[in-house]
């Protein structure tokens, strides 16, 4: 089915100002949904993949202008997601109001739940019904504001690139049905993906998700089709050739854990199922027989394997809080082709960034051994910042060792990017050469 486009929505009370309106865009061939505001009807959900929003000052007519406000404030919440990225354009000959409905929203504690504008203009309806010019006029004036014109201009060039990319593929499927038929085409398009998807995941993978093996074998083509739309958006908006290399090397993250939420975006895969996939991140379970499975296998106590074999800790309340983690490290090849194999996981340790940094030695820490592989980024795990280390010299499989049944839920997993790297550097550790010699 198609999707619905949100990209401009149209918000009035007065049914013949929304068709007129509404009549305009449609005249230029712009896409957009009008809204008849009558303080009841909403959409079930507040819309996403919004980016422009128009919407009459006086939706339920009330003399009162605090009352006024506060509609405008419930439409906003009703008709647009918190997660859009949007222009605010207000109808209204009072410019005032703009400024008067800002003071009136931030002056609520509740303003963070608001959709918060990117720009908020003020538009004479009047002057845009009379003159249609002044539409595209008023557009184009907005589109030129910066960061409208970056943010905008860069969803477009997505949509544009991912188009492309379907369509060079899609056209790879002969089309010699007659005009009109579809039967041989239809048969050739669904060959052609399904080939794609088991060249790429393996046979098994592909035919349990052929929309992830799909997915991942056109994002390389999307990028590439992405790069080479050539344009100039963020090079015009961050202005960087102006800016002397000593005053970009100044600038720095801005807002709360930024970098770390960048990672978990980059780097972690939210998903709880399918706790054996590659790279699937599990606790385990410190009960009483699990540390005894521990110790029994590891020769070592659990208290004793973070404090020595992981970190070097300050503080022996860090012991309590780490939590003991393993990752399944399999190659990738055999859980692409989904072939028979031991589920090898790494043992390592989890730790809020504030524990870590308060109770761990960092420099001790690294003199402990190569065989560390601290996790050179942060993340958001439920809400809070954590590091992670994991311990090369410590694997175990689920039929090797009893540990294995200590093993508990996934919490996360790590992108196969990362997973790679990880995987890289288990490769280099255990097939260290070496030898001896004499002078």
């Amino acid at each position: 089915m198609l999707a619905e486009n949100n990209r401009i929505i149209l918000v009035d009370d007065n049914e013949d100002d929304l068709k007129r309106l509404s009549s305009i865009f449609a005249e230029r061939g712009i896409g957009c949904r009008a809204f008849q505001y009558d303080g009841i009807t909403f959409p079930d959900e507040p819309l996403t993949g919004v980016r422009m929003v128009f919407m009459d000052v006086n939706l339920a007519n009330s003399g009162d202008t605090n009352s006024q406000f506060a509609f405008l404030v419930d439409a906003l919440q009703k008709y647009v997601s918190k997660e859009n990225y949007f222009v605010l354009v207000f109808w209204t000959t009072h410019v005032g109001d703009i400024e008067d409905f800002k003071a009136f929203v931030n002056r609520d504690a509740a303003a963070e739940e608001v959709p918060k504008p990117m720009l908020v203009v003020p538009l004479d309806k009047a002057q845009f019904v009379d003159d249609q010019n002044a539409l595209e006029d008023k557009l184009s004036q907005i589109f030129e504001e910066r960061l409208v014109k970056c943010l905008l201009s860069f969803d477009e060039d997505i949509q544009k690139a991912a188009n492309k990319c379907l369509t060079d593929i899609v056209k790879l499927a002969p089309f010699d049905d007659n005009w009109g038929d579809n039967m041989h085409f239809e048969t050739n398009v669904r060959n052609l993906f399904t080939k794609i998807a088991i060249e790429y995941s393996g046979l098994q993978p592909a035919k349990e998700n052929p929309d992830k093996a799909i997915k991942e074998v056109i994002a390389p083509s999307f990028l590439y089709d992405l790069i080479e739309l050539n344009q100039n958006t963020w090079q015009t908006f961050l202005g960087m050739s102006a800016k002397t290399d000593d005053e970009l090397k100044q600038i720095n993250f801005i807002g709360v854990n930024t970098p770390a939420k960048l990672n978990t975006i980059l780097n972690i895969d939210p998903s709880t199922e399918d706790a054996q996939a590659r790279g699937s991140v599990r606790k385990m379970k410190m009960d009483e027989d699990g540390k005894s499975y521990f110790q029994n296998t590891f020769a070592v106590s659990v208290e004793d394997f973070i404090k020595t074999k992981m970190v070097s800790v300050t503080d022996e309340s860090f012991v309590n809080e780490a939590t003991i983690i393993a990752v399944e490290i399999s190659a990738a090849c055999d859980y692409s082709n989904n072939k028979p194999r031991l589920h090898r996981y790494m043992l390592g340790i989890m730790s809020k960034r504030s524990d870590f940094d308060n109770h761990v030695s960092k420099g001790r820490t690294k003199q402990i051994g190569d065989h560390l592989l601290i996790v050179p980024f942060d993340f958001i795990y439920n809400g809070e910042v954590y590091n992670m280390v994991f311990n090369l010299n410590y694997t175990f499989s689920e039929e090797a060792t009893e540990v294995f049944g200590t093993l508990g839920d996934k919490i996360f997993g790590l992108k196969s990017e990362f997973m790679n790297s990880i995987s890289n550097c288990f490769a280099q550790h255990i097939s260290r050469i070496g030898y001896a010699f004499f002078k």
